[in-house]
Order: structure tokens, then C-alpha cells, then sequence
């Protein structure tokens, strides 16, 4: 029998998995495996994980329904979005408002987080352009909800307001909105924010508690994972 202490993961580190996601039952594996790393451990990733399933089990089962993702051709469509962070902000002891701009290329699933305190016309703007200089290009369409800082609804259809027609304009781009109760239709966008609250946001709040936007900003460079960049203010 191997002495515990022999162990790559032995009971330290095994309670050290324990503990991590006893605070966030949620958190990736990677995020454990980095925490951990960050205080001595030797081990690989893998190693991690196994112990995180012996733990809790897997983090994702199968689906009750069987669903159908909607196909779209490169560069035909990006999907927009803003998630409203409050409640991590309080946690922080943050006064003010906590947003994350998120905007997710449909095909090749290339997305830039960005962490701000407003969502009114000029920050989505801004968080747009900044998705078009990290993509390199603009897509044929950009699809949010209805957000009452680019248009107005009336009735069952959506106007953009004058500011946003001409910003589309000017960068050759298509700027439409999901019909009112359909927002899987962007859900392309929208389900990666649960990642972003189940695994970005605790990571540095394990390490700490983060002192200003700038920390979540630049811990979104962490997570380059399929394209994913992060951006500082």
C-alpha cells in the first residue's frame, strides 16, 4: 500500500478539492487544479479531476430533452449581451454597479468577456467595437434582445433608435433583436454566462477578494479557452 504521503493526491490536497468546491460547488476543475497549484501541488489535471468526481460526481448530466442547435455559417452571426453582476459586487463589498458585456461569434464560438458598470447605448457600443477588434472583422448580423438602449418595442416588433441604425451603418453590419419570449433564440450568448458566474467570477474570489474591476478584467485572459479574451478598462 502506498504511505500517503507518497501520493501525488493525498489528504491534503484531496481536502484542499473538498473545501474549494464546498465554497463554489460549481467550479471548474481547471480552476481547482490552478488554485491548487498555486500553493505547491505537483500533480496534473487529470489528477484533479478524478478527484473531483469521486467528490461530487460529474458537473453535467444529460439534458431531458433532446434539442436542436441552430446553424449558422461563419461570420453570418454574433449574438450580444449583458449579464447583470450585482450580486457579485455586494459580495465583494463593491459600492456601485457590476456589468459583463458579452458578445459570442455563432460558428466558431469566439467570445470577449468584458467587465463594466453601465449597459446603456454607449458601453454596448463600446463593448461591440471591442468585439470587432478582437474577432478581426465584423459579422453580417449582431442579435441581442430587446434592449430598451437600442430601440423601442411596439407591439410585437422592435424599432432601433436612430443612434443605433447609424451605428450599424457605419461599421456594415445588421443589428436585429429576438422576438419578445424567445430568448433561446440568443441563447448562444446567454449560456456561457452561467460559465462566466459558476467558474470565472469565483476563481479570483478563492484567491481573494478582487479589489476593482480591473482584477476580473484581467483574470478573463486566464480563460483563452476556445477564443475567449478578456479586455481591461
Amino acid at each position: 500500500m502506498v504511505p500517503d504521503e507518497s501520493k501525488v493526491m493525498n489528504a491534503r490536497w484531496a481536502e484542499r478539492c473538498r473545501s474549494s468546491i464546498a465554497a463554489h460547488p460549481r467550479l471548474l476543475g481547471v480552476s481547482v487544479w490552478r488554485c491548487l497549484t498555486a500553493e505547491g501541488f505537483a500533480g496534473g489535471y487529470s489528477t484533479v479531476t478524478r478527484a473531483l468526481r469521486r467528490i461530487r460526481g460529474p458537473r453535467f448530466r444529460a439534458a431531458d430533452q433532446v434539442s436542436v442547435p441552430i446553424h449558422t455559417d461563419p461570420g453570418e452571426e454574433a449574438q450580444f449581451d449583458f449579464c447583470d453582476l450585482d450580486v457579485w459586487a455586494r459580495r465583494w463589498g463593491w459600492e456601485g454597479r457590476l456589468r459583463c458585456f458579452g458578445m459570442i461569434m455563432c460558428w466558431s464560438r469566439q467570445r470577449v468577456w468584458w467587465f463594466t458598470t453601465s449597459e446603456d447605448r454607449q458601453h454596448t457600443f463600446e463593448g461591440m467595437i471591442r468585439f470587432f477588434d478582437t474577432v478581426g472583422g465584423i459579422p453580417a448580423a449582431c442579435r441581442t434582445d430587446r434592449m430598451e438602449a437600442l430601440g423601442s418595442s411596439q407591439g410585437k416588433r422592435f424599432v432601433l433608435g436612430p443612434p443605433t441604425v447609424a451605428f450599424a451603418a457605419h461599421h456594415g453590419t445588421k443589428i436585429t433583436s429576438c422576438k419578445a419570449r424567445d430568448a433561446k433564440r440568443k441563447g448562444k450568448v446567454g449560456r456561457p454566462f452561467r460559465q462566466l458566474q459558476a467558474t470565472l467570477l469565483p476563481e479570483p474570489q478563492a484567491q481573494g477578494v478582487p479589489a476593482s474591476i480591473g482584477k476580473p478584467n484581467s483574470d478573463t485572459r486566464m480563460f483563452c479557452v476556445s477564443g475567449l479574451v478578456g479586455w481591461s478598462i
